[in-house]
């Protein structure tokens, strides 16, 4: 009988229940070598079972039973098995079904020929006690609150204390917290200007793992909006008052709400203003294009003229060479102009891309089967690894580290294997958005807001830098192939979507070469790139 101890415990963290796994793997060994069970894996995992199909070790045990590699399961108790009915149900009814021979926990065996009842009951027992721990919390969790005391994590600028269980200043960051306030309340910076601020102070908070890093910036937003810091407690969109020393008063915690709503009006006044502005880059420094208005006054006739002009933000200590917004809206037109794509005609294309596709043969799909060859390769020298630990042929220590390396290993294979295997639908989807931005660029608004939207499209249909005074826009080869491609431009003989059309056409031809296109600048942009340029 082919057995694999499954050992699990709830938390993913390495400072909780760090020999939880150790401690259940020890007893089921000896549990294992009294009883002569063959142990062809040990799997165990961190992760919680209160929900189904999360947990991915228990799920290829699963397959692995499905499949007729496994016969039973050695366990330190049917809760390490699961604490929802669905995978509790999974098991029962392999086990009833003679798939799973056997479940051996500590203190009993379960076997086909048991009454389900007995299993049944326990499991819910499992989900139970689940459910009585989670109202349990919750209910501590308010109760705390209610007493004026913060039940989770103290926000940055406080301290948990372990003796008093109540928060406490934290005399290290206190002081920087409270002076970003001031510079928000009386200052009137921006939040991205008081981020940088307290980069430049050094000043850290700890993430999950228990490490110290600098905060990010959506954890700087984050805390101006926090009530926790005028002395009150929100929990579950209610309100309560807190204990703890208040770090503002509840005016100053107003004007900081109204001073954050007035920067973000600010910005998007400015977007409408200058419609332009943020779409293209310097490509002498990199740097954001950004714009700004000029007034001049005619003598003569006491004229006052606005005008709009775009230049590099100037921050890497670029030139401000600048165009004009006139300039800038006739080039973006002629451009557009050039990548537009009758809609009929784009449809089409999408339907026949995507389904040329599915027909032809890729680099990846070559490169995915060797990766899952080299998994399947290094799944079998796991097991062999833990035969040759269970035969005691191996110390503990060898045993650990050559399962530590294979499992980089493996690691390293499946995320290959994942990103090859989004190949085509990377390719479907930037294929998707220029067919659709070619679409938009024949259909944009006559009236005020076509240079906004104008510019919105611009940015997906190739790259467009300003240098040295000069606009240079460079639409995609993709839009090039369509341009000089005659039949849309008549619309003699279009297919409709669905259509059969001959493979020698060329309709057919077109979508080749596009395809072909689409395939070497997926090749030559990693996933990441990919992923921004198709926003």
């Amino acid at each position: 009988m082919q057995i694999v101890i499954y050992a699990r415990k709830s938390t993913e963290s390495d400072d909780r229940q760090v020999q939880s796994l150790e401690d259940q793997i020890r007893a089921l060994m000896r549990i294992a070598d009294s009883e002569r069970l063959d142990i062809i894996e040990i799997i165990q995992e961190s992760k919680s079972a209160k929900a189904p199909g999360m947990r991915p070790e228990f799920n290829r045990m699963l397959s692995m039973i499905y499949a007729g590699q496994v016969d039973g399961i050695l366990t330190w108790a049917i809760n390490r098995l699961s604490r929802n009915p669905v995978d509790g149900g999974q098991l029962a009814y392999m086990l009833q079904l003679g798939k799973l021979q056997m479940i051996r926990t500590a203190d009993r065996t379960y076997l086909p020929d048991d009454n389900a009842l007995l299993l049944s009951i326990e499991n819910g027992i499992s989900t139970a006690y689940l459910q009585d721990l989670s109202r349990n919390v919750t209910r501590g969790m308010k109760g705390k609150i209610e007493r004026g005391w913060y039940a989770s994590k103290a926000p940055l600028g406080y301290l948990n204390n372990p003796i008093t269980r109540e928060i406490d200043v934290d005399p290290g960051r206190f002081q920087i917290v409270r002076g970003a306030w001031q510079r928000l309340i009386h200052g009137h910076e921006s939040i991205r200007a008081i981020h940088r601020h307290l980069l430049s102070t050094g000043i850290t908070v700890s993430n999950r793992q228990g490490r110290e890093q600098p905060p990010s910036y959506v954890t700087i937003y984050k805390m101006f909006k926090n009530p926790f810091y005028k002395g009150l407690i929100l929990y579950k969109g209610e309100l309560y008052p807190g204990k703890h020393e208040p770090m503002i008063t509840p005016g100053e915690f107003t004007v900081a709400q109204l001073q954050i709503k007035a920067t973000s009006s600010k910005r998007k006044a400015l977007s409408a203003r200058f419609p332009l502005s943020g779409v293209f880059t310097c490509e002498d420094c990199g740097c954001a294009i950004v714009a700004e208005m000029k007034r001049k006054h005619y003598k003569g006739t006491g004229r006052i003229a606005q005008y709009t002009y775009y230049h590099c933000s100037g921050h890497r200590g670029c030139s401000k060479r600048s165009l004009t917004e006139r300039y800038l809206e006739t080039q973006v037109r002629e451009m557009l102009e050039a990548v537009k794509i009758p809609r009929f005609f784009g449809e089409w294309l999408k339907d026949a891309l995507f389904k040329s596709l599915k027909t032809k043969s890729l680099d990846s799909d070559l490169e995915r089967g060797i990766y899952e060859q080299k998994l399947e390769s290094l799944e079998r020298k796991n097991r062999e690894i833990t035969l040759m630990k269970l035969g005691r042929e191996i110390s503990e220590s060898e045993y650990q580290e050559l399962r530590m390396g294979n499992e980089q290993e493996r690691e390293i294979c499946k995320e290959q294997i994942a990103v090859l295997t989004e190949t085509r639908s990377r390719i479907v989807h930037l294929g998707d958005s220029l067919i659709d931005a070619g679409i938009e660029a024949g259909e944009l608004p006559g009236d005020g807001s076509y240079l906004s939207v104008a510019g919105a499209v611009a940015c997906r249909v190739g790259d467009h830098t300003l240098s040295r005074g000069m606009l240079n826009l460079k639409p995609d080869p993709f839009y090039k192939e369509i341009a000089i491609f005659e039949p849309p431009k008549s619309a003699s003989g279009v297919p409709k979507i669905g259509d059969l059309v001959p493979l020698n056409s060329p309709w057919w031809a077109l979508v080749e070469t596009l395809l072909n296109l689409l395939i070497v600048s997926d090749m030559q942009e990693p996933a990441p790139s990919m992923q921004k340029r198709r926003k």
